[in-house]
């Protein structure tokens, strides 16, 4: 009986850890904001401009480390998710999610007359300001969720 308690504060201790470094974590991607790096604009072209790079960064960062975390934390907590097949089919639909707003996005941009040369930076312009949808954080974190399933499968 002691040694069942003593696993599980054992644990508890483990997870409290890793909780509290994922908050540090969170909390070093908000603080990337205010990093000064040395210019204060975006970048711009015809095909818009982008907002200040550390912001940009930090929303990008605070997404991937919420997401990711919250992905380790399931694939814990729920046995299915320790399987490839859910990481593999959400990676691909929100791969499919995002082409199918970078293609709607680019019709509409060359409807209001963006020329076919800039198309490309139009869809990098819009993958990194899609702040309030973080398709490529899900993304990468389906897809190293997908990489540690089969690589523990295969053991």
């Amino acid at each position: 009986m002691p040694h069942s308690f003593q696993n599980r504060i054992r644990r508890v201790a483990i997870l409290v850890t890793i909780i509290a470094l994922w908050g540090g974590a969170f909390r070093a991607s908000l603080a990337i904001a205010e990093l000064d790096l040395g210019y204060a604009a975006g970048l711009c072209g015809a095909w818009g401009c982008l907002p200040q790079t550390a912001p940009l960064l930090s929303v990008h960062a605070m997404w991937l480390t919420l997401i990711l975390g919250g992905a380790w934390l399931a694939r814990l907590a729920v046995p299915l998710l320790r399987s490839p097949a859910p990481w593999l089919g959400m990676t691909c639909a929100a791969m499919l999610a995002t082409l199918v707003l970078l293609g709607f996005d680019t019709y509409t941009y060359l409807e209001k007359g963006g020329t076919a040369a800039d198309v490309g930076r139009r869809a990098l312009f819009c993958l990194c300001t899609w702040t309030d949808l973080p398709l490529v954080q899900i993304i990468a974190t389906c897809s190293v969720n997908w990489w540690a399933a089969v690589a523990l499968a295969s053991r």
